[in-house]
């Protein structure tokens, strides 16, 4: 019999570790270890994890919370077993869990890196939800292999943590979970997996998990700034994947829809930065035939096109001018002459954005003097030796300030006229085109 690692990150679970213990004690598989690890709770969940005194559980504690998922890569790290499960401290198995996992991975043998189920999801005692759902159960039963399950799982997480075991080769070579996000680590975790790996994820047609949705369990929070911080991530970091399966547009304004009661213009700013041109028209579209004869959100979803179809626009914006710039430079155009003839040398430039930087790299290299850069964004940050400042931050050593931020340029402008000379980037272009004979 092979040993089964199985991982029990707890923190301040006093009163329900008990019932998640004593469900693997009573497991038909019986050649386990269970490795606790003590998130650094402040109740007696440590007090009563050492009444047991069954030697295949190991106890780890540490006096700082660093959250769930530090707490099973660590558990992980202690490990010994050749197949690796999950189980939260306020989660419970069927006796016969660890039975029918090892023997789903024994009949399937080098293909599958695992096996995972249903999870009933109960709050107060009482089943509300099943994970997956019946529907996408039967997709994926319809084709076993992981194209399915990673279609699924571009939208939503289908696997409970406390459902799968893992062979233990896959969970090292994956570097396990991902302690830099906030949220939504297990999704991120095993969409990876699914990703990386010509190996299948199998599914088990069984029910042997419950799943107690506490009312301070993380999952309830889906309003938070990290949820949405890693939904952005998952975005970013596996776009080509949501390219490759034709869904990005879809995933985007789903992800706009599921979030509007809560998620405002700065959080749609941060879409645009993850999609091109193109991307965010098809959404706005999509937006709009779609979603706005839902009429709990019409106006908002209005709004949300609006400021998207704005947010377009100026993405539309700097990309003209950044093409009118490439074509600039190819031609053997340059900054330098123009600012030179202009009497500037020593140069405060308010943004470092990709404009910005360029234009710093251009400055930099034909030995202007860069006195300062200022944005908001990147304050506290450094551009080589210079210290970006935060706008209200401008010294009086500039003769001159280039804004590099060109839709905002009128703001910025009237913000700092009466103390330095403003000269729009795009305006500093137009006058270098006229000098080098290039329009």
């Amino acid at each position: 019999m092979k040993l089964v690692s199985i991982i029990m990150p707890t923190y301040n679970r006093e009163k329900t570790i008990s019932s998640a213990i004593n469900s693997v004690l009573a497991q038909t598989y019986d050649n386990f270890e269970l490795i606790v690890v003590d998130d650094g709770s402040e109740d007696g969940t440590w007090d009563l994890i050492e009444t047991y005194t069954d030697n295949r559980i190991k106890y780890y504690n540490y006096k700082k919370n660093r959250g769930a998922c530090y707490a099973r890569n660590y558990g992980i790290k202690q490990s010994q077993g050749e197949y690796i499960a999950f189980l939260d401290s306020d989660n419970t198995w069927d006796r016969a869990y660890l039975q029918s996992r090892i023997i789903k991975l024994e009949e399937k043998a080098d293909d599958c890196m695992g096996v995972f189920g249903y999870t009933e999801l109960a709050r107060d005692g009482e089943v509300f939800a099943m994970v997956p759902s019946e529907e996408k159960a039967n997709i994926i039963q319809n084709d076993p292999t992981n194209l399915s399950k990673i279609r699924l799982m571009l939208f939503n997480n289908i696997i409970d943590t406390n459902t799968i075991v893992l062979k233990r080769k896959y969970v090292e070579e994956s570097k396990g979970f991902d302690e830099a996000l906030g949220r939504l680590q297990d999704w991120e975790f095993f969409f990876r997996l699914l990703i990386s790996f010509d190996e299948y994820l199998e599914f088990s047609d069984d029910c042997l998990v419950r799943n107690n949705i506490m009312p301070d369990s993380i999952s309830c929070k889906t309003n938070d700034s990290e949820y949405w911080k890693t939904k952005l991530y998952f975005l970013k970091e596996y776009k080509a994947v949501f390219i490759e399966n034709n869904v990005l547009a879809e995933a985007a304004c789903e992800m706009i829809c599921s979030l509007i009661p809560y998620a405002g213009r700065t959080e749609i700013e941060h879409i645009v930065d993850i999609l091109d041109y193109d991307e965010i028209k098809e959404v706005i579209s999509l937006l709009r035939e779609k979603y706005e004869d839902i009429d709990k959100w019409r106006i908002e979803i209005q709004e949300a096109c609006n400021s998207l179809s704005e947010l377009c626009n100026r993405q539309e914006k700097i990309l003209d001018f950044q093409e009118r710039w490439m074509k600039f430079l190819i031609r053997g155009g340059s900054f330098a002459s123009i600012l030179r003839k202009m009497g500037y040398n020593e140069i405060c430039i308010y943004g470092y954005g990709r404009i910005g930087r360029v234009f710093y790299d251009e400055l930099k290299n034909k030995k202007f003097e860069i006195t300062q850069i200022i944005d908001k964004n990147h304050a506290g940050q450094k551009a080589d030796q210079i210290s970006i400042c935060a706008p209200d931050e401008l010294t009086e050593e500039s003769e001159v300030m280039i804004i590099t931020a060109i839709n905002d340029y009128e703001d910025i402008s009237r913000r700092y006229y009466k103390r330095i000379k403003c000269i729009s980037i795009e305006d500093l272009l137009e006058l270098a085109e006229k000098k080098e004979g290039v329009l």
